[in-house]
Protein backbone atom coordinates (compact mmCIF):
# COMPACT_ATOMS: atom_id res chain seq x y z
CA UNK A 1 0.00 0.00 0.00
CA UNK A 2 1.73 3.62 -0.72
CA UNK A 3 -0.01 7.10 0.32
CA UNK A 4 -0.16 8.95 -2.57
CA UNK A 5 -1.39 12.54 -1.98
CA UNK A 6 -3.97 12.79 0.66
CA UNK A 7 -5.14 9.27 -0.63
CA UNK A 8 -4.15 5.29 -0.25
CA UNK A 9 -3.99 2.89 -3.24
CA UNK A 10 -3.52 -0.78 -3.57
CA UNK A 11 -1.13 -1.62 -6.52
CA UNK A 12 -1.05 -5.49 -7.67
CA UNK A 13 0.58 -7.52 -10.52
CA UNK A 14 0.09 -10.83 -11.88
CA UNK A 15 0.41 -12.61 -15.14
CA UNK A 16 -2.54 -14.64 -16.37
CA UNK A 17 -2.55 -17.14 -19.15
CA UNK A 18 -3.49 -16.85 -23.28
CA UNK A 19 -2.74 -18.04 -26.51
CA UNK A 20 0.72 -16.60 -26.70
CA UNK A 21 2.14 -17.28 -23.34
CA UNK A 22 1.66 -15.46 -20.32
CA UNK A 23 0.18 -11.82 -20.28
CA UNK A 24 0.77 -8.93 -17.45
CA UNK A 25 -1.84 -7.77 -15.59
CA UNK A 26 -1.76 -4.88 -13.04
CA UNK A 27 -4.29 -2.91 -11.49
CA UNK A 28 -4.22 0.62 -8.85
CA UNK A 29 -7.32 0.93 -6.51
CA UNK A 30 -8.12 3.08 -4.15
CA UNK A 31 -7.96 1.64 -0.15
CA UNK A 32 -11.56 2.22 0.12
CA UNK A 33 -14.42 0.54 -1.90
CA UNK A 34 -14.08 2.07 -5.75
CA UNK A 35 -17.52 3.77 -7.09
CA UNK A 36 -16.08 2.48 -10.90
CA UNK A 37 -13.44 0.52 -12.61
CA UNK A 38 -11.12 1.66 -15.76
CA UNK A 39 -9.71 -1.44 -18.22
CA UNK A 40 -7.07 0.69 -19.78
CA UNK A 41 -5.85 -1.12 -23.47
CA UNK A 42 -2.39 0.85 -24.50
CA UNK A 43 -1.36 1.11 -28.13
CA UNK A 44 1.25 -0.48 -30.23
CA UNK A 45 4.64 -0.27 -29.26
CA UNK A 46 3.39 1.11 -26.03
CA UNK A 47 2.88 -0.56 -22.49
CA UNK A 48 0.78 -0.47 -19.66
CA UNK A 49 3.70 1.14 -17.32
CA UNK A 50 3.50 4.37 -19.10
CA UNK A 51 0.10 5.29 -17.64
CA UNK A 52 1.03 4.64 -14.11
CA UNK A 53 0.33 8.77 -13.61
CA UNK A 54 -2.85 8.32 -14.62
CA UNK A 55 -4.17 4.98 -12.60
CA UNK A 56 -2.66 6.82 -9.92
CA UNK A 57 -4.52 10.07 -10.33
CA UNK A 58 -7.72 7.78 -11.01
CA UNK A 59 -7.45 5.42 -7.51
CA UNK A 60 -7.05 8.92 -5.66
CA UNK A 61 -10.59 9.83 -6.50
CA UNK A 62 -12.31 6.12 -5.88
CA UNK A 63 -11.41 4.48 -9.05
CA UNK A 64 -10.06 1.37 -9.51
CA UNK A 65 -8.02 0.74 -12.82
CA UNK A 66 -6.54 -2.66 -14.23
CA UNK A 67 -4.43 -2.64 -17.33
CA UNK A 68 -2.58 -5.49 -19.45
CA UNK A 69 0.09 -5.55 -21.74
CA UNK A 70 -0.93 -7.06 -25.03
CA UNK A 71 1.23 -10.27 -26.21
CA UNK A 72 4.21 -9.10 -27.82
CA UNK A 73 4.10 -5.83 -25.86
CA UNK A 74 5.91 -4.85 -22.31
CA UNK A 75 6.05 -7.67 -20.06
CA UNK A 76 4.03 -10.22 -21.43
CA UNK A 77 5.35 -12.90 -24.10
CA UNK A 78 5.60 -13.24 -27.55
CA UNK A 79 7.39 -12.05 -30.16
CA UNK A 80 7.63 -8.14 -30.64
CA UNK A 81 4.94 -6.44 -32.59
CA UNK A 82 3.95 -10.13 -33.93
CA UNK A 83 0.61 -11.44 -34.26
CA UNK A 84 -0.44 -14.30 -36.31
CA UNK A 85 -4.01 -13.20 -36.48
CA UNK A 86 -4.90 -9.57 -35.38
CA UNK A 87 -8.08 -10.92 -33.54
CA UNK A 88 -5.65 -12.51 -31.32
CA UNK A 89 -5.90 -9.22 -29.89
CA UNK A 90 -9.00 -9.55 -28.88
CA UNK A 91 -8.27 -12.86 -27.36
CA UNK A 92 -6.12 -10.77 -25.35
CA UNK A 93 -8.71 -8.48 -24.11
CA UNK A 94 -11.43 -11.40 -23.62
CA UNK A 95 -8.90 -12.88 -21.03
CA UNK A 96 -8.45 -9.90 -19.54
CA UNK A 97 -12.66 -8.61 -19.29
CA UNK A 98 -12.82 -12.62 -17.52
CA UNK A 99 -10.33 -11.54 -14.93
CA UNK A 100 -12.22 -11.11 -11.34
CA UNK A 101 -10.96 -7.13 -11.08
CA UNK A 102 -12.94 -6.77 -14.07
CA UNK A 103 -16.22 -8.58 -14.00
CA UNK A 104 -18.86 -6.26 -15.03
CA UNK A 105 -21.56 -8.45 -13.53
CA UNK A 106 -20.37 -7.93 -10.41
CA UNK A 107 -18.88 -4.42 -8.57
CA UNK A 108 -19.07 -1.11 -9.66
CA UNK A 109 -19.66 0.28 -13.72
CA UNK A 110 -16.24 -0.86 -15.88
CA UNK A 111 -15.13 1.41 -18.20
CA UNK A 112 -12.88 0.89 -21.15
CA UNK A 113 -9.77 3.91 -21.58
CA UNK A 114 -8.30 2.52 -25.44
CA UNK A 115 -5.61 4.32 -26.41
CA UNK A 116 -4.39 4.36 -30.41
CA UNK A 117 -4.70 0.52 -31.39
CA UNK A 118 -5.90 -0.19 -28.43
CA UNK A 119 -8.72 1.91 -29.34
CA UNK A 120 -9.00 -0.32 -32.58
CA UNK A 121 -9.05 -3.00 -30.71
CA UNK A 122 -11.86 -1.56 -28.44
CA UNK A 123 -13.74 -0.63 -31.42
CA UNK A 124 -13.75 -3.74 -33.69
CA UNK A 125 -14.59 -5.69 -30.05
CA UNK A 126 -17.95 -3.24 -29.52
CA UNK A 127 -19.14 -3.42 -33.16
CA UNK A 128 -18.62 -7.63 -32.94
CA UNK A 129 -21.20 -8.04 -29.59
CA UNK A 130 -18.60 -6.45 -26.68
CA UNK A 131 -21.43 -5.63 -23.73
CA UNK A 132 -21.65 -5.18 -20.57
CA UNK A 133 -18.85 -1.83 -20.59
CA UNK A 134 -20.32 1.03 -18.72
CA UNK A 135 -18.83 3.24 -21.79
CA UNK A 136 -15.66 3.17 -24.14
CA UNK A 137 -13.12 6.06 -23.82
CA UNK A 138 -11.40 6.64 -26.97
CA UNK A 139 -7.98 8.47 -26.63
CA UNK A 140 -6.54 8.87 -30.40
CA UNK A 141 -7.54 5.81 -32.01
CA UNK A 142 -5.68 4.55 -34.27
CA UNK A 143 -8.33 4.43 -37.36
CA UNK A 144 -5.71 5.40 -39.80
CA UNK A 145 -2.52 6.35 -40.13
CA UNK A 146 -1.06 9.59 -39.93
CA UNK A 147 2.32 8.05 -40.72
CA UNK A 148 3.44 8.30 -44.69
CA UNK A 149 4.90 4.74 -45.36
CA UNK A 150 7.61 4.86 -48.25
CA UNK A 151 6.72 2.60 -50.93
CA UNK A 152 9.24 -0.28 -50.70
CA UNK A 153 8.42 -0.80 -46.67
CA UNK A 154 4.69 -1.28 -48.69
CA UNK A 155 5.88 -3.52 -51.02
CA UNK A 156 8.47 -5.98 -48.80
CA UNK A 157 5.00 -5.49 -46.24
CA UNK A 158 3.09 -7.65 -48.81
CA UNK A 159 5.91 -9.84 -50.09
CA UNK A 160 6.88 -10.37 -46.48
CA UNK A 161 3.55 -11.14 -44.76
CA UNK A 162 3.62 -14.27 -47.10
CA UNK A 163 7.06 -15.71 -47.04
CA UNK A 164 8.61 -13.92 -43.43
CA UNK A 165 5.63 -12.37 -41.60
CA UNK A 166 7.43 -11.62 -37.98
CA UNK A 167 10.44 -9.78 -39.50
CA UNK A 168 10.98 -6.94 -37.77
CA UNK A 169 11.35 -3.16 -39.62
CA UNK A 170 11.76 0.06 -37.96
CA UNK A 171 7.98 2.41 -38.01
CA UNK A 172 9.89 5.16 -37.81
CA UNK A 173 7.86 6.93 -34.92
CA UNK A 174 9.81 9.43 -33.05
CA UNK A 175 8.74 10.30 -29.26
CA UNK A 176 8.53 13.81 -30.21
CA UNK A 177 5.50 13.23 -31.90
CA UNK A 178 3.51 11.61 -28.85
CA UNK A 179 3.15 14.77 -26.71
CA UNK A 180 5.28 18.13 -26.27
CA UNK A 181 5.40 17.45 -21.94
CA UNK A 182 9.53 17.17 -22.20
CA UNK A 183 9.65 15.13 -19.37
CA UNK A 184 7.26 12.42 -21.03
CA UNK A 185 9.48 12.85 -23.81
CA UNK A 186 12.78 11.89 -22.22
CA UNK A 187 10.64 8.88 -20.71
CA UNK A 188 9.75 7.63 -23.06
CA UNK A 189 13.54 7.82 -25.71
CA UNK A 190 14.17 5.73 -22.12
CA UNK A 191 11.96 3.39 -21.77
CA UNK A 192 13.12 -0.60 -22.50
CA UNK A 193 10.14 -1.87 -22.61
CA UNK A 194 8.04 -0.45 -25.43
CA UNK A 195 9.46 -0.71 -28.96
CA UNK A 196 9.82 0.56 -32.42
CA UNK A 197 10.03 -2.09 -34.84
CA UNK A 198 6.29 -3.43 -36.84
CA UNK A 199 6.32 -6.53 -38.12
CA UNK A 200 4.36 -7.81 -41.78
CA UNK A 201 1.72 -9.62 -40.06
CA UNK A 202 0.69 -6.78 -37.85
CA UNK A 203 1.05 -4.16 -40.87
CA UNK A 204 -1.30 -5.86 -43.09
CA UNK A 205 -3.93 -7.05 -41.03
CA UNK A 206 -4.33 -3.98 -39.03
CA UNK A 207 -4.86 -2.03 -42.21
CA UNK A 208 -7.45 -4.96 -42.94
CA UNK A 209 -9.08 -4.56 -39.11
CA UNK A 210 -8.91 -0.58 -39.53
CA UNK A 211 -11.23 -1.08 -42.86
CA UNK A 212 -13.82 -3.11 -41.21
CA UNK A 213 -13.79 -0.56 -37.78
CA UNK A 214 -14.49 2.14 -40.55
CA UNK A 215 -17.24 0.42 -42.32
CA UNK A 216 -19.44 -0.94 -39.67
CA UNK A 217 -19.14 2.33 -37.27
CA UNK A 218 -22.72 2.11 -37.07
CA UNK A 219 -22.52 -1.13 -35.60
CA UNK A 220 -20.64 0.46 -32.65
CA UNK A 221 -23.62 0.77 -29.79
CA UNK A 222 -21.69 1.43 -26.63
CA UNK A 223 -21.57 4.80 -24.70
CA UNK A 224 -18.59 6.47 -26.06
CA UNK A 225 -16.66 9.34 -24.94
CA UNK A 226 -14.04 10.61 -27.87
CA UNK A 227 -11.04 12.02 -27.44
CA UNK A 228 -8.70 14.02 -30.19
CA UNK A 229 -5.54 15.05 -30.37
CA UNK A 230 -5.94 17.79 -33.26
CA UNK A 231 -2.50 17.68 -33.77
CA UNK A 232 -1.73 14.35 -33.65
CA UNK A 233 0.52 12.94 -36.46
CA UNK A 234 0.51 9.73 -35.92
CA UNK A 235 -3.43 8.70 -35.84
CA UNK A 236 -5.19 10.95 -38.12
CA UNK A 237 -7.88 13.10 -36.08
CA UNK A 238 -10.37 13.49 -38.99
CA UNK A 239 -11.11 9.77 -39.08
CA UNK A 240 -10.96 8.74 -35.45
CA UNK A 241 -13.89 12.34 -35.37
CA UNK A 242 -15.64 10.16 -39.08
CA UNK A 243 -16.40 7.30 -36.65
CA UNK A 244 -17.37 9.15 -33.81
CA UNK A 245 -20.25 10.65 -36.14
CA UNK A 246 -20.94 7.08 -38.08
CA UNK A 247 -21.00 5.43 -34.74
CA UNK A 248 -24.54 4.32 -33.40
CA UNK A 249 -23.64 5.11 -30.08
CA UNK A 250 -27.13 6.68 -28.17
CA UNK A 251 -24.78 7.81 -25.67
CA UNK A 252 -21.64 9.89 -26.85
CA UNK A 253 -19.44 12.97 -26.97
CA UNK A 254 -16.75 13.87 -28.56
CA UNK A 255 -13.88 16.47 -27.42
CA UNK A 256 -10.99 17.67 -29.87
CA UNK A 257 -7.82 19.65 -27.93
CA UNK A 258 -6.65 21.53 -30.97
CA UNK A 259 -3.03 21.64 -29.58
CA UNK A 260 -2.59 18.28 -28.45
CA UNK A 261 -0.53 15.52 -30.46
CA UNK A 262 -1.20 11.58 -30.07
CA UNK A 263 -0.68 10.86 -26.49
CA UNK A 264 -3.34 12.81 -24.70
CA UNK A 265 -3.39 11.22 -21.08
CA UNK A 266 0.99 12.34 -21.34
CA UNK A 267 0.40 15.90 -22.56
CA UNK A 268 1.33 18.54 -20.52
CA UNK A 269 -2.27 19.83 -20.07
CA UNK A 270 -3.22 16.09 -19.13
CA UNK A 271 -4.88 16.72 -15.86
CA UNK A 272 -7.58 18.28 -17.80
CA UNK A 273 -8.34 15.73 -19.74
CA UNK A 274 -8.37 13.19 -16.51
CA UNK A 275 -10.93 15.71 -15.22
CA UNK A 276 -12.78 15.23 -18.69
CA UNK A 277 -12.87 11.13 -18.11
CA UNK A 278 -13.65 11.37 -14.67
CA UNK A 279 -16.62 13.98 -14.87
CA UNK A 280 -17.72 11.73 -18.23
CA UNK A 281 -17.71 8.69 -15.93
CA UNK A 282 -19.79 10.18 -12.91
CA UNK A 283 -22.56 11.03 -15.00
CA UNK A 284 -22.72 7.33 -16.99
CA UNK A 285 -23.03 6.09 -13.49
CA UNK A 286 -25.51 8.49 -12.38
CA UNK A 287 -27.36 7.74 -15.49
CA UNK A 288 -27.24 3.72 -14.63
CA UNK A 289 -27.61 4.15 -11.50
CA UNK A 290 -31.05 6.25 -12.43
CA UNK A 291 -32.37 3.80 -14.61
CA UNK A 292 -31.45 0.92 -12.57
CA UNK A 293 -33.48 2.82 -9.23
CA UNK A 294 -36.38 3.90 -12.16
CA UNK A 295 -36.97 -0.23 -12.85
CA UNK A 296 -36.67 -1.22 -9.29
CA UNK A 297 -39.60 1.16 -8.78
Amino acid sequence: MELIGQAEVKTREKFISAGAGRIYFRSVRPNGVAWARIGLLHGYGDHCGRYEHFYRWMAERGVGCCAMDFRGHGRSEGRRGFVSRWDEFLDDLAVFLAQPEMNSREGPPVFLVAHSHGGLVAAMAGIRGLSGMAGVIFSCPYFKSGVPVPWWKGVLSRVANRCWPSITVLNGLRPEWLCGDEEMIEDSKRDVLGHRIATPRWFETMQVAQGEVMERAGEFKLPMLMLIGKKDPIAVAEVGELFYSRAGSVEKKILVYPEMLHEVLREKERILVFEEILRWMRERTSNIEHRTSNVQS
